[in-house]
C-alpha cells in the first residue's frame, strides 16, 4: 500500500509545541518530530499544552504536560491503533478510549483515513449501519433495556464520527 496524498509532498518537521506559540522551543530537539504533511497541516498551531503558564524556558521532561501523544515520551501504539481493513484500507482509532489517543485523532484529523477507506461510495455509512444493526440484534437477544440499547447506538455512532 502506498501513502495517499494530493500535494506531492510527504514529510514535514513537526513542532509538537507550535513555534508560533512557543518560539523558545523552535530548535529544541525534543520539540521536533517527523510527521506527514496532512497531520502537520491539521495540527498546525493548535496549543497542545495543558498548562501553558508552567512553561517558561525549560522544555517538558515528560508527556504529562501535553494533550496529544508526544513522540519522544509516549508510545504511539499505547494510544492509537492502526487497523488494516481488507486489502487497501487503513484507519486509526484510539486504544481503550485513550484521551491522548482521541486528542491526537482529532488534532491530526485521522478521520481522513476512515473517510478514504470507507466513504468513496458512502461505504463507511453502510458499514456503520450494518455494524449497528448487528449489535442491536445481538444485544436485543440479551434482554437489554431501551436505555441500554440507546447507549449502545449512541456510543457506536459517536465513536465513528468524532
Amino acid at each position: 500500500m502506498t501513502k495517499q496524498e494530493d500535494h506531492g509532498l510527504v514529510w514535514d518537521v513537526e513542532h509538537i509545541l507550535p513555534k508560533i506559540l512557543y518560539p523558545q522551543f523552535t530548535f529544541e530537539p525534543l520539540n521536533l518530530a517527523v510527521a506527514c504533511k496532512e497531520c502537520n497541516r491539521s495540527k498546525w498551531n493548535k496549543d497542545v499544552v495543558i498548562k501553558p503558564s508552567n512553561l517558561c524556558n525549560e522544555y517538558l521532561s515528560t508527556s504529562t504536560g501535553v494533550t496529544i501523544v508526544h513522540p519522544h515520551f509516549d508510545k504511539y501504539e499505547e494510544h492509537i491503533q492502526v487497523i488494516r481493513y481488507g486489502e487497501n484500507r487503513i484507519f486509526h482509532t484510539a486504544v481503550n478510549d485513550s484521551i491522548k489517543g482521541n486528542n491526537t485523532f482529532h488534532a491530526c484529523n485521522l478521520m481522513r483515513f476512515l473517510q478514504s477507506a470507507f466513504d468513496p461510495n458512502r461505504q463507511f455509512k453502510r458499514d456503520l449501519y450494518m455494524h449497528i444493526d448487528r449489535a442491536i440484534k445481538e444485544t436485543a437477544e440479551e434482554n437489554t433495556t431501551t436505555q441500554e440499547m440507546s447507549a449502545i447506538i449512541k456510543t457506536a455512532v459517536y465513536t465513528a464520527i468524532r
